[in-house]
């Protein structure tokens, strides 16, 4: 995926963690502005969960301090859950690790011949986030997965994209496993 086919992903992504927040704070009656629900999906990465425990925190606070939701409540009430220090360095290996622990299989697993769903899924999982979160080559991904060839590769990144766009449940998975992934605690 290259630069500007990351940043309009990276954009989707933002735009339907918004459109999700706003779903939310429309059924609970809230009065939210459009730079905090900007700020919450710019900032917290993980599930639908979370965008919506954000907004019950937030609610929360505003009602205990008597304060209006606003952009600076916003950071004011999110100051633990978000941290703006150096950035999380995300490499292969993490990402095998961490898909691996999500789908309770072993990393050894990614590199083995097997095909069966349970494998190959997951599989296909992490190679599109190392396409996603590295700057590894195709053959380079590829070796990491016991020298799959590139064109694999390619195969399970375009599937992967594909499938996002319409199955939520991976949806929900992958962006799960981001989550994890640019937490400061692993």
């Amino acid at each position: 995926m290259d630069t500007v086919s990351q940043k309009c992903y990276y954009k989707f992504i933002v735009w339907r963690r918004i459109a999700i927040l706003r779903k939310k704070a429309q059924a609970d009656n809230l009065q939210i502005p459009d730079d905090v629900f900007d700020y919450i999906a710019e900032h917290i990465h993980s599930n639908i969960r979370e965008l919506e425990g954000v907004l019950v925190r937030l609610s929360a606070f505003s009602n205990l301090s008597h304060r209006n939701i606003d952009l600076n409540l916003t950071k004011e009430c999110l100051q633990g859950l978000i941290t703006q220090n150096e950035p999380v360095i995300i490499t292969g290996e993490l990402i095998l690790k961490k898909v691996a622990e999500y789908y309770k299989i072993r990393v050894e697993d990614f590199t083995s011949k097997k095909r069966t769903k349970q494998i190959a899924y997951p599989r296909q999982i992490a190679m599109y986030l190392c396409r996603e979160f590295t700057d590894l080559s195709l053959p380079k991904i590829g070796k990491i997965f016991g020298n799959r060839h590139y064109s694999t590769v390619i195969h399970a990144v375009e599937k992967i994209e594909e499938q996002l766009k319409y199955d939520e449940i991976l949806y929900e998975n992958v962006e799960t496993i981001r989550g994890k992934l640019q937490s400061r605690k692993r």
